[in-house]
């Protein structure tokens, strides 16, 4: 069956919707938006999550498995890219009639329905989505937003609102964002990435090319100053303007100053300049991508005022350079990064702001990306002063012949860099407090299991009680 024709927002719909896979950060995101506009919704997952229980809070009937048909009055099925087409659920649905729709389908509805203001780029869409999001509610009107992680105070990633504005991610990853019409982009560049859906760049840009031509007339796009841009057959009126810190910016970021965890900066624009801005980033990339937030809100039409107040009130996204813990003088940090640009990124970000001895634990994301990327990898590691390598985190893909973490390790090695591992996931918390001494800062980086790891070193930071990194800290 294909998709149907359904607009469950704005057609009258009043069904339940029923989310498989619903533990995504993208379909809790907008199962939420979906709960916030009253409608019944229900879902399922292969295992239990701090987003599934969200939910299961919010009143939504989750069950942790597949394969018992779908729940009685369900109106559509909505599934991500990360369901199988066999999923017995998905097969129920078909058979009894019930439309099937991807989650991308959903949420191009919702761009209809609002100003739609999309963020979209191979690195920093979670983070800038935030931002933006944030400074469009301080701006009034109750603005909703559906973004990839959980922002850290609010603790959710997606709100209906009844303001005439959406903030949301546009992911490139399955090409899902060309079912998108958004009023505005926020573009935070272009970098081959996901290597199993685009072989070369090339093949990436022609995708970005035609989502910027469906920006709406009158619309605008902020991109990143410098970046190439395929920008034919825009639609009419569709305003260009640049950010970043040279003078050719049209939004030019000036005075920035770290201030511990936050940065503080100012944006001079067409001529006039704005102030004291101060918001919880580190490192240029984080400084990237305030600025990206806060040019697409001008554009939309927001006051100094909502800026300024959208990005002070930005405490951080869950694992996005999330500080889980400062204790006995060490500091444990998150980060979603698996792309050697991020990777680097992240470590430059966490180096500038910590200034101490720096141990970076990385988990390899997917055989199709270690394959293409190994070497890069290696040496985006390499601006750490010491190095773990945790096992590959697969995301379903097949095994390929000769490609796991150890190809990492090897390569570390050819840089002149030893490097511990691999490590199994579940014994990076042991191994890591061990090596660990007072005034060290450990990152932990990868997108699959390695945030379990996070949340275990944090626990054994804080409780500091008699285990080698206690010993450690009495020497």
């Amino acid at each position: 069956m294909s998709e149907p024709d359904l607009n469950p927002f704005l057609d009258g719909f009043t069904g339940g919707l029923h989310f498989i896979g619903a533990g995504g950060a993208g379909m809790v995101a907008l199962a939420r938006v979906a709960a916030g506009k009253g409608l019944r919704v229900t879902g399922s997952d292969l295992f239990s999550s701090p987003g599934l229980r969200a939910l299961q809070a919010l009143g939504a009937e989750i069950r942790i498995g597949h394969g018992e048909g779908i729940p009685d009055g369900t109106g559509a099925a909505v599934y991500s890219g990360a369901v199988s087409p066999d999923n017995p659920e998905l097969r129920a649905a078909r058979a009894a009639g019930v439309p099937v729709l991807h989650r991308s389908r959903l949420l191009a509805d919702l761009f209809e329905a609002k100003r739609g203001l999309a963020v979209a780029g191979s690195h920093g869409k979670t983070s800038t989505a935030a931002i933006l999001s944030l400074i469009a509610r301080a701006g009034g009107g109750d603005s909703a937003f559906a973004v990839g992680g959980t922002l850290i105070g609010p603790d959710v990633n997606g709100l209906w609102g009844e303001g005439p504005f959406l903030v949301a991610e546009a992911d490139e990853s399955d090409a899902s964002f060309l079912a998108y019409r958004p009023e505005g982009v926020v573009l935070t560049g272009i970098e081959l990435d996901h290597v199993n859906r685009y072989p070369d760049l090339e093949n990436l840009r022609r995708a970005f090319a035609s989502f910027f031509r469906r920006i709406r007339p009158g619309g605008f796009l902020i991109h990143p100053l410098g970046e190439p841009l395929p920008l034919d057959g825009l639609e009419p009126g569709v305003r260009i303007r640049s950010f970043g810190l040279g003078p050719e910016a049209d939004y030019r970021i000036v005075d920035a100053r770290r201030r511990d965890w936050s940065t503080d900066f100012g944006l001079v624009a067409a001529g006039r300049g704005l102030s004291g801005l101060s918001s919880r980033v580190i490192g240029v990339i984080g400084l990237l991508n305030a600025a990206a937030a806060a040019a697409a809100a001008f554009e939309a039409g927001f006051g100094p005022d909502a800026v300024r107040e959208g990005l002070a009130s930005y405490r951080g996204v869950r694992r996005r350079l999330e500080l889980k813990v400062r204790a006995g003088g060490i500091t444990v940090i998150e980060d979603y990064a698996h792309h050697p640009t991020e990777v680097a990124g992240a470590i430059g970000a966490v180096r500038e702001a910590s200034g101490k001895r720096l141990l970076a634990v990385f988990e390899p994301h997917r055989y199709s990306r270690l394959r293409r990327f190994h070497r890069e990898l290696a040496e985006s590691l390499t601006g750490a002063d010491e190095i773990v390598v945790a096992d590959l985190y697969p995301a379903f893909e097949t095994p390929l012949p000769g490609i796991d973490a150890g190809l990492l390790v090897r390569d570390l090695a050819e840089l002149g860099r030893d490097a511990a591992g691999p490590v199994p996931v579940e014994e990076l918390p042991e191994l890591v407090a061990e090596r660990l001494e007072p005034g060290d800062t450990v990152l932990l980086m990868g997108a699959g299991a390695v945030s379990t790891a996070a949340e275990r070193l944090a626990a054994l930071v804080r409780s500091r009680g008699p285990s080698p990194l206690s010993s450690k800290a009495g020497q």
